[in-house]
């Protein structure tokens, strides 16, 4: 007993409208159509097998243009039609409508699908697309100089490089098409204004609060995307995240409260698998993790079970992402979630998670050395392993009990020696000491000007940090 399958289709009897599975096996793998033969494989017999086969050999090349195999088969006196369907070089419609086989069955394509299917008969590719109004002007040469000096440091462009003209260097890349024209690849990696060719080639960052209707700040980050990783670690790092200080032996530690490694990795495979006619590469940091969305499906027959595991490098925008590999920055041996396991196990640190969302891809990491604590009750709920005391801060200094008080309060660790980022601010400060915020604000400045506080961050965003002896 057959069964179907991508390439395998039944039918009992003839119907014009089957041309259109004759129109998806043309426009996939191929395959084959039986006639006179029931679901599970069984012939069934035509009558009329013979008409048949001259009327369906005309119908399809009058309709479709294309020229498939017919034959009659005969099998325990029930006569019935093979149709064998080949691949065709060129897209396929009937009555103006395009279809495709998905495993065992039918689907007609419309909108980005139907784009990227015909685009991708015809040779061509999204970003492959020649922009003819622009020009060589139109590229930064800071751009070529940074993605030149990063291939040589990673051993992968040599040194003559540093001599070639913007052209030559878009040339080896493929990112000028055989007219002389500059492709959209060209302009959206190392393009003066991207944004202008795919105003959504961005990275769009938010602070949220309890949810998602709660935005606190936003940046948006734009230009090319050879450096849009760099600027995109700079907005969070200045911003959004945070460095925890530890101390090994004498000195002072400040990593990034993620991975650094691991959370380029992410971002680089976000700009490289995102599809660019979508929205925006969102990050929305929360207090106690930051999701990272990207708005490009994963590839056909591909689950999210296998990003852990080896795996083929399967890539979206194929000249971006050569463009990153000769940069230095990815592998093209798909061992990018690899990389990422490996830097969050070193940090014991748990894995993020992934998962098909809303039409696009989301990471999402916990903050697991970032505690938010808001109001001094929630603080002193945490205080008690290991708090600063006199032999932490220089109290030799003349300061009030309450400057004091603050210190201690402003400077909690936990066990790990590890500094705990306590938000509070001037008017929860104030409330606890029963003082106005102006009051607390001035203690503050004589801590500052003491050299015993420091603000690190922004205003906004910053926390502050306890200067040890």
């Amino acid at each position: 007993m057959a069964i179907e399958t991508q390439h395998i289709e039944f039918k009992r009897i003839w119907k014009d409208d089957y041309l259109k599975w004759i129109c998806g096996f043309a426009n996939s793998e191929g395959g084959q159509l039986f006639i006179g033969v029931d679901d599970s494989g069984n012939p069934v017999g035509l009558d009329n097998a013979r008409k048949l086969m001259e009327d369906i050999p005309n119908k399809i090349a009058a309709t479709l243009g294309v020229v498939v195999g017919v034959n009659l088969v005969e099998n325990y006196s029930k006569q019935y039609i093979s149709i064998s369907i080949p691949v065709s070089s060129a897209p396929i419609a009937y009555q103006g409508k395009y279809y495709i086989r998905s495993g065992a069955t039918l689907q007609e394509l419309s909108g980005i699908a139907l784009q990227d299917f015909v685009m991708r008969k015809i040779g061509l590719t999204w970003e492959s697309q020649a922009v003819p109004e622009a020009t060589l002007d139109d590229i930064d040469p800071k751009a070529i100089k940074y993605f030149i000096e990063r291939g040589i440091w990673s051993h992968r462009i040599p040194e003559s490089a540093l001599n070639d003209s913007a052209e030559t260097v878009l040339r080896n890349r493929n990112l000028i098409d055989k007219n002389g024209r500059l492709t959209l690849a060209a302009l959206l990696l190392f393009g003066k204004n991207p944004q202008q060719y795919c105003l959504t080639a961005r990275v769009k960052i938010g602070m949220f609060g309890p949810g998602y209707s709660d935005l606190e700040g936003q940046n948006i980050v734009d230009g090319n995307l050879i450096q849009m990783a760099d600027r995109v670690m700079d907005v969070l790092d200045q911003k959004y995240l945070m460095r925890p200080i530890h101390y090994e032996g004498w000195l002072r530690m400040e990593p990034l409260e993620i991975p650094d490694d691991a959370l380029r990795e992410i971002l680089y495979n976000s700009i490289i698998h995102k599809d660019y006619r979508g929205g925006e590469i969102t990050i929305r940091v929360f207090k106690d993790h930051l999701e990272i969305w990207n708005p490009g499906k994963l590839p056909e027959d591909f689950d999210i079970d296998r990003l852990w595991e080896r795996h083929g490098s399967v890539k979206r925008n194929n000249l971006i992402a050569e463009a990153f590999y000769y940069a230095g920055f990815i592998e093209n041996w798909g061992r990018g979630f690899e990389k990422i396991h490996n830097a969050f196990i070193a940090e014991n640190l748990k894995l993020p998670t992934f998962s098909s969302h809303t039409g696009g891809f989301e990471v999402d990491i916990l903050r697991e050395k970032y505690v938010v604590m808001s109001g001094y009750d929630k603080i002193m709920d945490k205080v008690g392993t290991k708090n600063v005391t006199d032999d932490t801060i220089n109290f030799n200094e003349q300061l009030s009990d309450r400057q004091k008080d603050i210190l201690k309060l402003l400077g909690y660790y936990d066990t790990d020696d590890v500094r705990i980022n306590v938000r509070i601010n001037a008017s929860e400060l104030a409330e606890k000491f029963s003082v106005t915020t102006r009051t607390i604000m001035r203690d503050m400045d004589v801590l500052v000007a003491k050299g015993l506080l420091r603000r690190v961050g922004a205003r906004k965003n910053g926390y502050w940090d306890i200067v040890k002896k």
